[in-house]
């Protein structure tokens, strides 16, 4: 007959309840975490604060542009603007929501002043581009 170490599965199934109950108690924080989040870039937006140091962390505003696809533009009304704007390098058989991103970034006036490009007006219409705060935190 065999035998079967039943130790062992009782150690899976502690270890298995021990994880559910800290994956919820993760989540709890989580869900704090992003309410707080929320608040935090709001109130960055209401001071003008770009940084601070809290707790030997530096909590920061961050910005970043992103650009795709404006919704209901079908991918191939895109692809055909990007043509016609002279960007042939951004389309493939398909275009990357990645590469274009990389293109609006040279568009920003914010990042580049005056000498920032202007999206073609082939593009308009066509093309979101959008800017995102987050906010992160990093040692100090």
């Amino acid at each position: 007959m065999t035998t079967f170490d039943t130790a062992l599965a009782q150690d899976f199934v502690r270890l298995t309840k021990q994880q559910e109950g800290l994956e919820a108690q993760l989540d709890a924080v989580k869900r704090e975490r992003d309410a707080v989040h929320a608040r935090l870039l709001r109130e960055f937006e209401r001071s003008g604060l770009q940084r601070l140091t809290v707790d030997g962390r530096t909590v920061y505003l961050r910005r970043e542009v992103k650009a795709f696809k404006a919704k209901g533009v079908k991918t191939e009304d895109l692809l055909d603007g990007l043509r016609a704007a002279g960007l042939t390098d951004y389309v493939k058989e398909s275009y990357s929501a990645q590469s274009l991103t990389g293109l609006a970034k040279t568009w920003d006036r914010e990042e580049h002043g005056e000498e920032a490009e202007q999206m073609p007006p082939e593009l308009e219409g066509l093309l979101t581009v959008q800017e995102k705060f987050d906010v992160r935190a990093v040692k100090a």
